[in-house]
């Protein structure tokens, strides 16, 4: 099909269908050749098509392009040809959402979110200089996801005025949610506010969003019960609540988007023991390697392609030991899957067992033969066997048409070296690229690469990371939709970004795909941790755990305690975690930075080291360092400081941290080196966190009057966190204010930071107040100004 008029369609592209037609022109839909996606093509009329129009969208189109957000609908290109403009466009999968309104009632949540990241998108607009005036319910559409997108942007002008755009999203806004019963007397005043006469009084798109969002957040905790409604007459594995969802999910189906009654999926918890070798055989130790890898590789992806299965983490099951029954127990596994070996020159016959029930019987047993040099085909026979152990699982597509034999292996090469081998390097990501290149469309190779990318964010701070995941998992969701493991690892890259707005989004989305109740409520929590909503976080955290324990569940609960200003019930916490799995290196430096803002150094640094004798990590480092600048130990300290730069880690506390040790030693030029850089690289910043360091940064500089700028542009943003009323206090201690110093100390205290950090020599000058000693001493911290009043401070 070609588009009409007689116009060619562009190189690069193969229409498929017309999908519209609008005031400008036809829209079709067509397949990009050169990056196997799909497309929507609008092709501007040719009576608009002038020399001068073509100019101005050319420029329009141009300046549009620019605009790269979530909820806005991407322009890719634009395409002269035979004197026509053509604009290559996002394809969304959906309805306007004026046709989705008029199909099919929608819930009063979905409206909330909805007006939230149309407003999301607009302010992403009005950023850039772009206003939109047309906004209305037909240049909305919403996609598959049910995520709503910002499109048509026909008539969008630069530089003019954007309360054009915020009237029309208010009239929108009263549109959808006239006559809700439960709109509260907060919505209603801010949806009068959007529709004030006076523009000026009218809020902005970015202060839309952020209130649409907030309605949004306090829509959806209406909803869920409180856990004193859970049924008590569960079983132990599966009490501690069933969260009942209210909301109305949208999924996709073959003629548009329906909505169901979305309820939590009950899933049985499968772990995939490793594979023994029995008889090796004349098998060397890197065939053994292979061979028992790719069995756990086929059996782990099995398990997550079932329905109403959920994998327990490899990292869970390799670090128990004991009986069947010991490793069910501590994992929370209902079923176990075994897989044997005996091999012989150039073969191996395998077996593949199920086992189920309060004794963990062999519930099937499948038995093959597989080839030790063709790792590929023992894939797929080892995926082809699961459909005999469990036969309601659906049929994979074979490997071997989405891989070759050499891409396989080195895939294999990578995962070993990431999960087993001591970590993600460098390199690891381009060789994954490359592999990606070959074979686009075997899964596993984009969870290993999301994987890898975050685990270098998490090391480096580097966003270029985050930003090739991006591009990566874009790519995936043209072929592979919506699936629950690309969903985690868009999460994973909005928490990463700090884009909590996104991060829930994927969690709904996770939940209209019937995702692991587990697994939601833990995401849930893991959100409303990182926005410091602690109670919340707890509560979704002992839903999950009373669900089903694990080690990373532990962990969370017990940094989410620890940030709370809870640090006994976070160290009871990781003590039980400790317990189950005794090598966890998370654990393990997590405890050790409670026990070192206990002041308990020996200890902290004892733990400390004992995970980065299971596993070397940057932020490990750094933690230790911190530990032997709490003692005195400031040479010590620069050393584990300058192991974790020197790691490739590029972060911001490190490069503070190391300057610190510098300071403190005495060696005033090389602090001061490290402070400008610092200054330098996240001055313009918008994490009120890494501002935090600028400002610590500032004052060690001497600049004081620019450190308490960005004191008082924190506290604008109504940051409350301990962290901040510690650099205040460094900052006021640095620049003479003592009394200020003081009151900020006292706040940090009362919220639980660790007074130990007050002993750091550069709060010495405030021994001269006695409130200072006071403080500390009820804290704990007794004779804190005894060695230093005797210099006459």
């Amino acid at each position: 099909m070609t588009p009409g008029h007689n116009v060619p369609p562009p190189e690069k592209y193969e229409i498929l269908q017309a999908i519209g037609r609008g005031g400008m022109g036809e829209v079709f839909l067509a397949k990009d050749l050169r990056l196997e996606r799909q497309v929507a093509i609008k092709y501007i009329r040719r009576d608009l098509s002038s020399a001068s129009w073509q100019v101005h969208l050319r420029q329009e189109a141009q300046l549009l392009a620019k605009l790269n957000h979530p909820n806005i609908v991407q322009i890719y290109d634009v395409i002269e040809q035979d004197g026509s403009l053509a604009l290559v466009m996002e394809y969304v999968d959906g309805r306007n959402l004026h046709i989705h309104l008029r199909e099919r009632r929608v819930d009063y949540v979905e409206l909330l979110r909805w007006l939230a990241e149309i407003a999301a998108g607009l302010a992403a607009a009005h950023e850039a200089g772009v206003v939109h005036h047309d906004l209305k319910a037909e240049n909305v559409l919403i996609g598959r996801d049910g995520v709503a997108k910002v499109t048509d942007f026909g008539i969008a002008k630069s530089g003019s005025d954007t309360n054009v755009d915020t009237l029309a999203l208010g009239v929108l806004a009263t549109s959808l949610l006239e006559g809700q019963r439960e709109n509260t007397p907060v919505l209603q005043d801010f949806l009068r506010q959007l529709l004030q006469k006076n523009s000026s009084k009218r809020p902005s798109s970015h202060e839309a969003a952020q209130s649409f969002h907030r309605f949004w957040l306090d829509s959806t905790q209406n909803e869920t019960p409180l856990p004193s409604k859970a049924n008590a007459k569960m079983s132990p594995r599966k009490k501690a609540t069933t969260l009942v969802v209210a909301a109305l999910v949208i999924v996709a189906a073959s003629a548009g988007l329906t909505l169901w009654l979305q309820h939590p999926v009950q899933h049985n918890y499968v772990a995939v023991l490793p594979t023994v070798i029995k008889m090796p055989g004349e098998l060397n130790d890197q065939q053994q390697l292979n061979i028992r890898s790719t069995v756990q590789q086929a059996l782990q992806q099995s398990v997550m392609a079932t329905p109403k299965l959920a994998l327990v983490s490899v990292g869970e099951v390799a670090s128990v030991e004991g009986s069947f029954a010991e490793i069910a127990r501590a994992v929370g596994a209902d079923e176990l899957i075994s897989s044997s070996l005996d091999c012989g020159k150039s073969s191996c016959e395998l077996t593949i067992e199920r086992l189920s029930g309060d004794n963990l019987a062999v519930l099937k047993r499948r038995a093959t033969s597989i080839l030790v040099d063709s790792t590929l085909e023992s894939y797929s026979i080892v995926q082809r066997q699961w459909r005999q152990l469990y036969p309601n699982s659906k049929a994979n597509p074979d490997a071997s048409e989405l891989i070759t034999e050499e891409a396989f292996r080195e895939y294999l090469k990578l995962y070993q070296a990431s999960y087993v081998g001591g970590g993600v390097q460098r390199e690891t990501l381009g060789r994954l690229e490359v592999l990606l290149g070959d074979a686009n469309r075997f899964l596993p190779l984009y969870d290993l690469y999301a994987h890898s990318a975050l685990e270098m964010y998490d090391e480096s701070g580097d966003v270029a990371y985050l930003d090739k995941l991006e591009a990566i998992l874009t790519h995936a969701e043209t072929w592979a939709g919506n699936s629950v493991l690309l969903r985690q690892s868009w999460f994973k890259v909005a928490i990463a970004r700090r884009d909590y707005e996104m991060a829930a989004v994927e969690v709904k989305a996770m939940e209209g795909l019937s995702a692991d109740e587990v697994l939601i409520n833990k995401l849930n929590g893991d959100l409303f941790s990182y926005m410091t909503e602690y109670e919340k976080a707890d509560h979704y955290y002992m839903k999950a755990v009373g669900l089903k324990p694990s080690r990373e569940l532990y962990y969370s609960m017990g940094a989410n305690y620890y940030d709370w200003g809870k640090p006994e019930k976070a160290i009871a916490t990781l003590k039980i975690s400790l317990d189950l799995y005794p090598n966890d290196i998370r654990t393990l430096g997590a405890m050790g930075m409670i026990l070192m803002e206990g002041g308990y150094l020996d200890e902290a640094i004892a733990r400390i080291k004992q995970s980065l004798a299971v596993q070397p990590h940057a932020l490990n480092y750094n933690d230790l360092g911190l530990a032997y600048m709490l003692k005195g130990d400031y040479s010590n300290a620069r050393k584990q400081f300058t192991i974790a730069y020197n790691e490739g880690s590029r972060k911001p506390e490190i490069i503070l941290n190391m300057a610190d040790a510098e300071s403190l030693l005495g060696n005033k030029e090389t602090a001061e080196q490290l402070y400008g850089q610092l200054v330098a690289q996240e001055s313009a910043s918008d994490d009120l966190v890494v501002l935090m360091f600028v400002s610590q940064s500032l004052a060690q500089m001497g600049l004081f009057e620019q450190a308490i700028a960005v004191l008082r542009r924190i506290e604008h943003n109504g940051v409350e966190r301990p962290q901040m009323a510690f650099s205040a206090a460094l900052v006021y201690t640095l620049a003479g204010q003592n009394i200020a110093a003081v009151v900020e100390i006292e706040q940090a205290l009362n919220s639980n930071f660790g007074a130990i950090w007050f002993s750091l020599p550069w709060f010495d000058p405030l021994c001269a107040e006695p409130q200072f000693s006071d403080l500390l001493a009820q804290a704990g911290v007794v004779d804190r100004c005894a060695n230093v009043n005797q210099y006459g401070l």
